[in-house]
């Protein structure tokens, strides 16, 4: 049996750069495939050039109403396909969308988050089976369609992410201090702001600490000490261990509302697989990892406590440690997935592949010198020019790449393959639609880019 995972993700000619969907689409399918079970991923929009029938369930991520999902959900009807929602964010709501990212950091007007909104919650409401990434997030399912079976699927890493970094000693760390913020998207500079008077006294208070922002978050020169804070536009999802594992400490600030109540507390995981430990805003997902490594603030007392607490190095020591082993489980392994306890048909149609370090550092290296960073997108869709040959170089991956290593760390260098910037016309189209739908909200938004 096979399961076929569908994004409605708005970046459909390159659907591994959307984070929501590496999580609750690639990330599982790559971990069904290494059990040598079949599992493959689309956009919504290429769904039509598939077979269905050779799939038994189709998993349609972040589902919204339109002649798309209509029609992907009676082709899956009547080959008898089994059909699951799945959503990873508070987005059908239409009373709640007031509090969703865009709106709050005026990338978008209420009435338009409202729509959207609309559009998921009338979406939701055609499936009798749904997955979540919380608990909380299946309450507010819940109240929506009450007799929908809904299931909690927690987000996870496959094993090759938690190794794309060297370990670094907690000594090296605190003596570096620096602080890192990856937002990844200016729709997040509210929650940002909540804590700016804690970040000002720290920097103000301590010389040695500096401050770095991951991601496309505009803030006026005066509003954070000068030459203590550097901005960084862009990364990669794979290179962001290098970049976390260098930290002292990464910052979760989130404000309080509904949606981001039923956020899941993948910074953290993130952040402590490299032994970094988080501070963060309170998050209900967050509860399951009480440890040292997560330090959980809601006043300005509380997050220059917890800054504070991290400059000792007896104390830091330990929440380092400690977010490392917790955040362990938050890996994909062999002791099972929640999704295939859920299906309980899924059966594995070649081998298994080994579950080593070994074996994913080789996996990560020969693959990503062939396909670029995004080679997991290409492997896993069958509508990708190169899935056959993806696969094919998958296959025949040797065991023991020493020989290679320099030819292939090479490659990895000078690859043009899988440049994490999407194409032009995926660029163009989505800038038209926001013309079409709001030109308003699209020339203040130009605005914004060209002359804040």
């Amino acid at each position: 049996m096979s399961i076929l995972f569908v994004s409605c993700s708005k970046r459909r000619n390159a659907v591994y750069l959307d984070a929501s969907a590496r999580y609750r689409c690639f990330f599982p399918a790559e971990h069904l495939l290494n059990l040598g079970i079949q599992a493959h991923v689309t956009h919504i929009r290429k769904a039509d050039s598939l077979n269905l029938r050779e799939y038994r369930y189709l998993v349609v991520h972040r589902p919204q109403f339109g002649k798309p999902l209509l029609r992907l959900m009676r082709k899956a009807q009547a080959a008898g396909i089994r059909l699951i929602a799945d959503f990873d964010d508070f987005l059908f709501s239409p009373e709640s969308a007031e509090c969703s990212p865009a709106v709050r950091s005026g990338n978008m007007t209420v009435r338009e988050a409202q729509r959207q909104f609309g559009l998921y919650r009338d979406a939701l409401m055609l499936f009798s089976h749904c997955w979540v990434s919380t608990d909380t997030l299946k309450h507010q399912v819940l109240r929506y369609v009450p007799d929908c079976q809904v299931d909690v699927v927690h987000n996870r890493v496959p094993p090759r992410w938690a190794m794309l970094a060297e370990p670094r000693s907690s000594e090296e760390r605190l003596a570096g201090k620096v602080i890192r913020y990856l937002p990844g998207t200016s729709h997040h500079i509210h929650d940002f702001m909540t804590i700016l008077p804690a970040l000002n006294r720290l920097l103000e208070e301590h010389k040695d600490v500096s401050l770095e922002i991951i991601g496309d978050l505009k803030l006026r020169s005066d509003e954070l000490p000068k030459n203590r804070v550097t901005f960084r536009k862009y990364l990669p999802y794979e290179d962001l261990p290098e970049v976390i594992a260098e930290s002292w400490l990464t910052i979760a600030p989130l404000a309080a509302n509904t949606f981001n109540n039923c956020k899941s507390a993948l910074k953290f995981w993130e952040s402590g697989l490299m032994g970094v430990p988080l501070i963060s805003s309170p998050l209900p997902d967050a509860e399951r990892f009480p440890n040292a490594g997560l330090r959980i603030c809601r006043t300005e007392a509380e997050w220059l406590d917890a800054f504070t607490d991290m400059l000792d190095p007896d104390t830091y020591c330990t929440a380092s440690s400690q977010a490392r082993a917790t955040a362990k489980c938050a890996i994909f392994d062999r002791s099972g997935d929640r999704r295939i306890e859920l299906l309980g048909d899924l059966r594995a149609y070649r081998r298994p592949e080994p579950n080593t370090d070994s074996y994913w550092q080789t996996q990560q290296l020969w693959m990503k010198a062939h396909f670029g960073n995004n080679w997991p997108e290409t492997v896993l869709s069958p509508t990708d020019p190169q899935f056959s040959l993806a696969f094919e170089t998958l296959d025949r991956m040797p065991q023991d790449l020493t020989r290679y290593t320099d030819e292939l760390e090479a490659m990895c260098l000078n690859s043009t393959i899988g440049i994490h910037e999407p194409d032009m016309s995926e660029v163009i189209y989505r800038k038209m639609r926001k013309l079409y739908r709001n030109p308003r909200l699209f020339f203040a938004d130009s605005y914004r880019k060209w002359f804040r």
